[in-house]
């Protein structure tokens, strides 16, 4: 086979792999923020697999969260990549603890402020 041809073949194969990714959830067993990447363990096919130095996908500033030991991530993987692409939550109970609705502030009814018009009484 000619060199293009290999090439060609090996880009080929990684557009393949491009569309064949999974997504699931992994635990870090190694955080490296210096290098920012980790180390993961997740299930795949009902084996524990074991991935090291795995990219971690920075939204924004980058400084508002990495994956710390023992964290569970969201993870974007297929036989030749693989790369954390967020934090695993919980929504209610991770991120939005204190969100319950205790009392309607922007009330519709009579006597209240009209809907949308914040009455500045917090």
């Amino acid at each position: 086979m000619s060199s293009a041809r290999n090439a060609m073949t090996t880009e080929s194969q990684k557009t393949l792999d491009t569309y064949n990714l999974q997504q699931t959830f992994a635990v870090v067993t190694k955080s490296d923020s210096m290098n920012n990447v980790c180390s993961i363990q997740f299930v795949d096919g009902g084996h524990i697999r074991n991935r090291d130095n795995v990219p971690v996908k920075i939204y924004g500033s980058g400084m508002d969260w990495f994956p710390e030991k023992g964290e569970t991530v969201e993870i974007l993987y297929s036989s030749t990549i693989c790369e954390i692409t967020g934090r695993f939550a919980n929504f209610i109970r991770d991120l939005k603890p204190d969100t319950l609705v205790e009392q309607d502030r922007l009330s519709d009814g009579i006597g209240g402020a009209p809907g949308g018009v914040c009455d500045g009484g917090l």
